[in-house]
């Protein structure tokens, strides 16, 4: 499926340009039957998607919210926005710093090195 703006280009260049089917889709990478496709619609018809369903995340959410808030008083402004939750291998949360640049990465190289979602 198109993004808008390139159904738009697309219909521009046929409709008020007035360039052949084939010239466009060769310029835009696109097949003929692509281009011809959304020349057929009176206009772009606009797609949206529902929200899909988050259960391992409404699951946990109380609870990181709960150590968030547990640590507050134990940040400063400076390295509030460094907090971490590390999920470790016993697969424990537990709110740390991020600490070096390689820490939240996972270049450590380390096959048991804990996982970071930092907010």
């Amino acid at each position: 499926m198109l993004k808008m703006d390139q159904v738009h280009v697309l219909r521009h260049k046929v409709l008020n340009e007035g360039q052949s089917i084939r010239r466009v889709a060769r310029e835009l990478g696109l097949s003929r039957n692509t281009v011809a496709k959304y020349l057929d619609r009176p206009e772009p018809i606009r797609s949206s998607r529902q929200a899909r369903e988050r259960p391992v995340w409404e699951a946990v959410q109380p609870r990181l919210e709960e150590l968030v808030a547990e640590w507050e008083p134990r940040t400063t402004a400076s390295n509030a926005s460094r907090r971490c939750v590390c999920i470790g291998s016993s697969g424990r949360k537990v709110i740390k710093s991020a600490g070096p640049w390689w820490a939240t990465t996972g270049a450590s190289g380390g096959g048991n090195a804990p996982r970071f979602m930092c907010r």
